[in-house]
């Protein structure tokens, strides 16, 4: 795996040339590039790791192990190393991707798995279907850039964590497909995720892998309240947004800090407490490339505050 790993690195540095130079002063685009080669490398990973335990597996049939402990040929019941146990499952064991049809993935990748998310939106997807239930709702989601969902893998849907639970891969080559998720009662009830229909735009991030890039701050997707957009004002080619400040939390945003809304990662340009608004920067890209292009005066945003802040607050109140 370290060979592997050094290949990749040596082609971090011109993928980043590449990017900067596509998307000069903006970091948004830049991280997008980078994001998405990540992904390209983690999957070539994948399969490499793949080839190297089959070709493991077809040396102990032919000739055993070294300790002459595994005559009987295959993989071992057990690896005695808990913690690849974790990271690698054996290649025999792991179902790929079929080329079509509704894929249902039921075992472990060799990706490392996460459930944080930075805020860095990486694509938005159109809903394009609703299937209501008496315990929930599920959506239909479909979206461009997703190559490598797996059923289980949690993905942020507008800032909500939800669970991909079936998935398709429509155009290979754009890696454009769809994706389903279930939405309990609860997430039916303390989000807006239970008000959308066909049609409508959502912001999506990935999971980010314990050896990516970390360009925004801590993001859960556990959505604390939700707030309105109360104004929406065009300032040369950016745009200010001022939002409602929730009562409930208002004691976890602070000036110039960080702020998560509909999965985006910002940063507060202002905030008046007596008058129960905050309002954020948006740059171009972002107001482009997420949903915030689509929101009007009066339209519900989902708000995350940031964790570090709740965990200090506990600290002091002990």
């Amino acid at each position: 795996m370290v060979v592997i790993r050094c290949r990749f690195v040596a082609t971090a540095e011109s993928t980043r040339k590449n990017a900067t130079n596509e998307f000069p002063n903006d970091r948004f685009g830049i991280h997008k590039v980078l994001r998405q080669d990540d992904h390209r490398n983690r999957d070539n990973e994948q399969s490499d790791a793949h080839h190297c335990l089959a070709v493991d597996e077809l040396r102990n049939r032919e000739v055993g192990d070294r300790n002459g402990e595994n005559q009987r040929g295959g993989q071992p019941d057990h690896l005695e190393d808990p913690e690849l146990h974790h990271r690698f499952v054996p290649h025999d064991r792991i179902k790929t991707r079929r080329p079509s049809g509704v894929c249902h993935n039921r075992f472990l990748s060799v990706r490392s798995v996460s459930s944080m998310f930075t805020g860095i939106v990486e694509t938005t997807g159109e809903i394009v279907a609703v299937d209501e239930h008496a315990d929930g709702r599920r959506l239909r989601i479909r979206a461009g850039g997703l190559d490598d969902l797996h059923h289980g893998q949690s993905i942020s849907v507008s800032g909500v964590c939800l669970t991909v639970e079936a998935f398709d891969i429509i155009d290979e080559s754009t890696a454009v497909g769809w994706f389903e998720v279930f939405l309990a009662v609860e997430t039916v009830e303390k989000t807006y995720l239970g008000a959308v229909g066909v049609g409508d735009r959502v912001n999506i991030e990935r999971a980010m892998a314990a050896d990516g890039r970390f360009d925004g701050h801590i993001v859960q997707g556990h959505v604390d309240t939700v707030t309105t957009v109360q104004e929406i004002e065009e300032l040369g080619d950016d745009w200010r947004f001022s939002f409602a400040l929730p009562p409930d939390h208002d004691r976890y945003i602070v000036d110039k800090g960080s702020i998560c809304l509909d999965g985006i990662s910002l940063t507060l340009a202002s905030l008046d407490r007596e008058a129960g608004r905050f309002s954020v920067a948006i740059i171009p890209t972002t107001y482009a490339e997420t949903t915030l292009g689509d929101k009007r005066v009066g339209d519900p945003v989902h708000v995350e505050v940031d964790v570090i802040a709740k965990y200090v607050e506990q600290m002091v109140d002990e």
